[in-house]
């Protein structure tokens, strides 16, 4: 696969306020973890995927698993199908949100495998993720490839100082919470610890 981008990709969520006259973000932290396949089925609850959460003697977890049984008609890559209506109503809701989107004339979002909305979501996504670093210098980003950089890209002047009202207009256009997530961050650094640290003599399967 030549550019793996257009069947897979990585989003966290971030959100925006203003705090006694400050304009302040935050990424937004959901322990959650929620699976919804083919509009069809879901997975809710604490579990990882690895070893720690589902060996089934290590942590312990707790999960919901949904499978529809009532189904309606609906459009998955262009073409109808069955989709359960928990699943679907379940996923759309979270698009919207996520998204921000308030009326379905500006983007349906019925059919996620459709490269309309695919291109749209990672739109929003790449959006949002320039405004934040653009009024709030945030972090992780993609521009910081060392960590040796992070103490400089942090001591930078942040526009949201000295420029409020030009920061709030601009965070003004941020669309829901989706930020694009940077997988080029600290990537030319190597992040294996110090083999004379505790973390570096002990095997990896640890951490797995």
């Amino acid at each position: 696969i030549s550019n793996p981008e257009e069947y897979i990709t990585f989003y966290g969520m971030r959100n925006w306020d203003i705090l006694m006259g400050t304009l302040v973000t935050e990424i937004v932290y959901v322990h959650s973890k929620l699976m919804i396949v083919d509009d069809q089925m879901c997975i809710c609850g604490s579990a990882n995927i690895n070893d720690r959460s589902l060996v089934g003697d290590r942590d312990s977890e707790f999960c919901l698993v949904v499978n529809d049984i009532e189904m309606i008609d609906s459009q998955l890559n262009g073409q109808t199908q069955k989709v359960g209506i928990f699943c679907s109503t379940w996923r759309k809701k979270l698009f919207r949100q996520m998204l921000g989107i308030q009326n379905e004339q500006d983007m349906s979002v019925e059919d996620p495998c459709s490269d309309e909305f695919y291109e749209y979501f990672r739109r929003i996504a790449k959006n949002n993720a320039q405004i934040y670093e653009e009024v709030f210098n945030t972090l992780p980003n993609n521009h910081v490839r060392t960590w040796a950089d992070v103490n400089t890209y942090t001591q930078r002047s942040k526009l949201r100082d000295t420029d409020p009202l030009i920061s709030h207009e601009k965070c003004k256009k941020i669309q829901g919470f989706i930020v694009e997530f940077p997988l080029e961050f600290v990537a030319d650094d190597i992040l294996f610890p110090k083999w004379t640290t505790t973390e570096g003599i002990l095997p990896i399967s640890v951490w797995v």
